[in-house]
Order: C-alpha cells, then sequence, then structure tokens
C-alpha cells in the first residue's frame, strides 16, 4: 500500500530469496515496489478528484514501474513482455458488455473496491502506453512533467492531464492542428471497451478501406454496439518495408462530433503490392484488434509458416494469432484462419507468441474436456508442443540459465503444458524429481529440483501421486517461512486427484486453524476448481458453503467474486448458468459488494453457451486434420 513515507507490503510483494525465489518471484517484487513508489507521484504528490479518475493514480502506477523495472534490469527484457501482455488482458476482459469505462461514474461505497481491477491498472497502463507513443517521447515526458508540477500538493482530473499534454504537443507539433489529446483520449476513457478495425484491401488500386467496431465476446450483442467510435493511431508495415521500430502514427480514424459518432470510413493510398502484406498496429502500439481479407490473411499466413517468421516482429506476432482466436471465438471467422497461424509455432521458440496461443487454447481446453472430441484437441496440443519441448531440453543437465525473465518464463510455460498433456518424458522426469527431493535427509535445506520449474514438478508430483506425497509437500508447506513459497505450494497441492485429499483440503481452506493462510483461501479454491477432477467438487463446495465463505472472508467480502470466476469459465449448459443464476437471487447479501464480478461471471458462462453452438461444431471439423496422426497438412488447405 501506498501511505505516504510509509509503504506497506504483502510480504509476496516486498522479500526474495536467492535460493527459493523463482525469477518470476524477484520480477513481482521488483515491480510491485516500483508501483508503490511510483505513486508517490501519482497518487499521492498529485492526487485524483474523485474515485472516477482511479485510473491517473493505478494506470501511471502500472506503466511508470513497467518503464522503472526495464531501466534497472534490461537483461529481462520485461517492458515488451508485460506490455503485450497487459494489452492481449485487457482484449478478453474488455470484450465484456459488463467491463466498465477507464473513467467510471462512482455513487456507492460499495463500487470502490470492484473497480480496483484490470480496468484501472491494465487499461490504463496500456491507453497511457498508447499515448506515450503516439505524441513520443519528448512531448509525453515534458506533459506529465507539466501536469505533476501544476498540481502538486493537490488534486487533479483527467482533463488537467489532457490539457498539460495538448500543450508540449502543440509546442513539438505532435498531434494533428485542430486535435487535442483531450478529443483523442475521452474517447479511449469515457466508453467501455475498443475497436476491432476491418482491413479491406482494393489489391488491383493499391489502396484499403477501413472500418471499426466495437469488439464484443457475445456474438447476440454484437449488432447493437453501433453508437461507438475511437479515435485509433494507425501504424502498419508492409513485407516491403517491414520497419517494426516505428510506432508513431501514420494515419487517424477520427470520430464525428457530438456523442463520439463514428467518422467516416477510412481510405488508405499507396499499399503494396498485390504479392505483399500489409499489418497494423505496429508492435500493438494501440488498443485495437485487426480483421483483414482472406488475402491479405493468406500472405500473412505464408509469412508465418516460413523460415523468416521472425520478420514479423515478436508482439505482432502474438497479436495476429490473438487477433484470430478472438475474432474465431465470437463466430467473427473461422478457425481456419487461426490454426493455420498456430502452426508456425512448431518452430516458435519465443515465449509471447506462445503465451498468445496457449493462453487461447485453454480457454477451448475448459470447454472441451467433458467432451467426447477431448482426446483429439489432446493429440493436437502434444503435435504442437513436442517440438519446442524437445528443443528447450527442460530438465536437461547442460540447460544453460537466461538472464531474460521471458526465456525462462518459456520452459516453466512449456514444461506446465508438456506435463498436462503428456509430452515426451514431462510427467516421468517430474515425478522422478520430486521422489529424488523426498529421499533426501533434509528437504527444507536440500532441493534437487530447479527452483524456476518447481511450480511444474510439484503440480505434476501430486497429480500422479498419492497421500504420502501429498502429506510430505504440506510440510514443507507449514515449515516454510518464505511467502512465494508457500503461495507456490498451496497451487501445487490443489493439483492432486486423490478426491477425499481435495475435499479435505477445501475444508482446511476455511479453517484459520488448518495451517492455511486466510489470504490463500482464493487460490485454494481457484487451484481445486481448475484441476483435473476439482470441478464438481468446487462447484459442490462453493454451492454449499457459499454463506460460510462469505462470512470467513468479511469484512473484504468482494473476494467472493474470485470464487465464482474459475467456476464460470467452465460452465457451458443452461443448467450450470441457471444454477448459478439461483445462487445469487437467492444470496443477494452475500453478493453485494461483488455486483461487477458476478455480473462477468454470468455473461461469461452466456459466451461460452454461444460459443458451444458454433465453436464445437468447427472443432469437430478442423481438429481431425490438425491431429498428429494425420501427417503433415498444407495449412493453406484450412482457409478454404
Amino acid at each position: 500500500m501506498e501511505n505516504w513515507g510509509l509503504i506497506t507490503y504483502r510480504e509476496t510483494a516486498l522479500l526474495y530469496h536467492p535460493n527459493i525465489s523463482t525469477a518470476n518471484n524477484k520480477h513481482r517484487v521488483a515491480s510491485v515496489i516500483a508501483h508503490e513508489l511510483a505513486h508517490q507521484w501519482f497518487g499521492n504528490l498529485v492526487t485524483m478528484k474523485w474515485w472516477t479518475d482511479l485510473w491517473l493514480n493505478e494506470g501511471f502506477a502500472t506503466y511508470v514501474a513497467s518503464l522503472g523495472v526495464e531501466y534497472l534490469h534490461p537483461e529481462w527484457h520485461s517492458l515488451e513482455e508485460e506490455s503485450v501482455d497487459n494489452t492481449l488482458g485487457i482484449f478478453k476482459f474488455d470484450a465484456l458488455t459488463s467491463s466498465h469505462p477507464v473513467s467510471v461514474e462512482i455513487g456507492h461505497p460499495n463500487q470502490i473496491s470492484q473497480i480496483f481491477d484490470a480496468i484501472s491498472y491494465e487499461k490504463g497502463s496500456t491507453v497511457i502506453r498508447m499515448m506515450h507513443l503516439f505524441l513520443g517521447e519528448e512531448t509525453f515526458r515534458n506533459g506529465v512533467r507539466r501536469y505533476l508540477k501544476q498540481h502538486k500538493y493537490a488534486n487533479a482530473e483527467q482533463s488537467d492531464l489532457w490539457a498539460a499534454l495538448t500543450e508540449e504537443a502543440r509546442i513539438n507539433k505532435a498531434l494533428p492542428e485542430d486535435v487535442d489529446v483531450k478529443t483523442v483520449m475521452e474517447s479511449w476513457t469515457l466508453q467501455t471497451g475498443y475497436p476491432v478495425i476491418t482491413v479491406s484491401r482494393n489489391y488491383e488500386s493499391s489502396t484499403a478501406e477501413i472500418t471499426q467496431v466495437r469488439f464484443l465476446s457475445d456474438r447476440e450483442q454484437q449488432a447493437n454496439a453501433t453508437d461507438y467510435c475511437w479515435w485509433v493511431p494507425l501504424t502498419y508495415v508492409t513485407s516491403e518495408n517491414p520497419n517494426f521500430e516505428d510506432t508513431r502514427a501514420k494515419e487517424w480514424m477520427m470520430c464525428g462530433a457530438g456523442k463520439l459518432r463514428k467518422g467516416p470510413i477510412k481510405q488508405l493510398q499507396k499499399m503494396p503490392p498485390a504479392d505483399q502484406w500489409v499489418l497494423f498496429n505496429v508492435q500493438l502500439a494501440g488498443l485495437y484488434k485487426v480483421r483483414y481479407d482472406i488475402t491479405n490473411y493468406k500472405l500473412l499466413i505464408k509469412q508465418l509458416n516460413s523460415e523468416q517468421y521472425n520478420t514479423i516482429s515478436l508482439a505482432n506476432r502474438a497479436q495476429l494469432i490473438d487477433d484470430a482466436m478472438d475474432l474465431a471465438w465470437t463466430g467473427e471467422q473461422q478457425y481456419g484462419i487461426a490454426f493455420a497461424m498456430i502452426n508456425y509455432l512448431r518452430q516458435e521458440v519465443e515465449y509471447i507468441p506462445w503465451k498468445s496461443a496457449l493462453s487461447n487454447l485453454n480457454a477451448i481446453n475448459r470447454l472441451l474436456k467433458r467432451t467426447p472430441i477431448y482426446g483429439v484437441f489432446r493429440s493436437y496440443i502434444q503435435f504442437i508442443v513436442e517440438p519446442i519441448y524437445e528443443k528447450l531440453q527442460i530438465f536437461g543437465d547442460d540447460r544453460t540459465v537466461s538472464q531474460r525473465l521471458d526465456a525462462t518464463k518459456q520452459l516453466v510455460q512449456i514444461a506446465a503444458w508438456a506435463c498436462r498433456f503428456d509430452v515426451g518424458d514431462c510427467v516421468q522426469r517430474s515425478v522422478a524429481l520430486f521422489a529424488k527431493w523426498m529421499a533426501v535427509q533434509d528437504p527444507e535445506v536440500t532441493n534437487p529440483v530447479p527452483k524456476d520449474l518447481r511450480s511444474v514438478v510439484y503440480c505434476n508430483a501430486m497429480r500422479n501421486g498419492k497421500e504420502p506425497e501429498w502429506n510430505f509437500l504440506w510440510q514443507r508447506y507449514l515449515k516454510s517461512n518464505v511467502g512465494s513459497e508457500k503461495v507456490m505450494i498451496i497451487g501445487a497441492l490443489s493439483c492432486t486427484r486423490e478426491v477425499w485429499l481435495v475435499e479435505r483440503f477445501l475444508l482446511w481452506s476455511l479453517n484459520s486453524t488448518s495451517g492455511v493462510r486466510k489470504q490463500d483461501t482464493t487460490i485454494v479454491f481457484g487451484g481445486v476448481a481448475k484441476s483435473d477432477v476439482g470441478f464438481h467438487l468446487a462447484k459442490s463446495f462453493f454451492l454449499e458453503n457459499v454463506e460460510e465463505i462469505y462470512n470467513y472472508l468479511s469484512p473484504d467480502t468482494s473476494r467472493v467474486s474470485r470464487f465464482i470466476k474459475p467456476l464460470a469459465e467452465q460452465m457451458s449448459s443452461m443448467k450450470e448458468l441457471q444454477e448459478l443464476k439461483d445462487l445469487i437471487e437467492s444470496k443477494r447479501t452475500v453478493f453485494e459488494k461483488a455486483t461487477q464480478g458476478v455480473k462477468q461471471a454470468l455473461e461469461t458462462v452466456e459466451i461460452n453457451l454461444q460459443w458451444k453452438s458454433h465453436g464445437y461444431t468447427q472443432m469437430t471439423r478442423f481438429l481431425p486434420l490438425l491431429n498428429y496422426r494425420s501427417g503433415n497438412l498444407d495449412v493453406m488447405e484450412l482457409l478454404d
């Protein structure tokens, strides 16, 4: 907490143990410390006038912290990974109709705690980064300095920030003469959501037509999203000139007067020849998705599936996958485009594109794992993960330890998926390492499991073990005095397939004398709900104990929404939706401080239902083609 002169931290956000804490733990500590220090300027020196502009505190602290960590530890390569991760995360969260604007009206005390969410933090940070990139370094930095000096030891609102930045933009000619920062940015802070722009090329005249519409995960609500318009800084590169370093706007999509009405269709001239691709939103500099015509998609897919796939930047490889998967998820286009792109991952080694693909595939995994075609889906995951698992030599003795944070995250990510889907020797190596640890005389001192792989190894030992393995790890949890290690062990203990152990663990999570810390209750529940056998157990536990959970969490009862979220993500039937609605209706007091999370959970189930009606059919069509037993496939066949 950023108290002026007395910053306080949870131990997991402050303490790092060189022999126990992972590289990711170290980055979290650095990020949170930087975030709270940034608040001494953004929040303390200058404070928002009202909760409406909470994002001026949290968005700036989040963004400035990422710049600070990159400056202190350039060897981590964390800025690009954080920027892309934040943007892709917001693409999911803010595609819900139940999301809210960055600058949101607050009229009741119960609303305050609920806006300390991804919109105020990650979307706030993302729109600030977008503004930084289209204004340029000098204009942005001087404008922020002007804002802080003008309002120090006082209160401010977003219009004060726009005024300071506009003054600097006029000096440096950073914006068109008839445009100010307020006009551009309030289309991003006063409206919920973000746009998807459609690029339709005319290959004979070398031109392109650009249109925009709000992107929504709920396909049935898409037709109602007609009154939205954003000032979009258009950046693009071509295969003729793939300069991914230039993130300044080449063109602007503008909005009409009045209530942010749509502006005219944007016409772009001097597009590349018909055999060359064009790619918009360079380095994800803007908060918007992109849809192309089929010819341009084929050119991009051909590039990705060639040996020169890295002609396209790291961030944009992740963007192409995420945009294609999201458009397919909503039924706006066929999954063939997305799967044709993902196919190139068999030669990709970098973390960010893999993170983009696997997070989207995980959404499909949640809805398929209780269906007859799940075995075919598992085969597909094995097909794309096998090459990278073998290449990384994750459990090899001669594996080099990289200083790059994203390289370490890639090892952990691939190991987790390889073990989860029985790729190679991942499970055997994990179980053997854990058994080796159990055999040592002093397990609190000697641990043969590489520290960055412990979350994966421990989870798989629990998944494939019995009571002795679980009890051994539980003892390590009780004896550990490192907060980040305790959190990691709690997550691993949730992986067990022993039903009675799961039931006991859930009961312990609501017992302050059991050893499970109160702040870790939601971690236990979330881990169980997402585990191989835990969904139905967690759902029954929640339905039967919802009032006890509410009382145990008191006074911070807004956290009850964290119990609903991992359940809602896996629900896809009318029966389950009605069950959830009935519970919420019958326990209104329980959910009165979690209304935002409840709305998002219900909408998530409704979206899952829609996906089952169109996405499942496509899975039955495409997955057999992608099955690793099918031999080599010309990915262009997926587009027919």
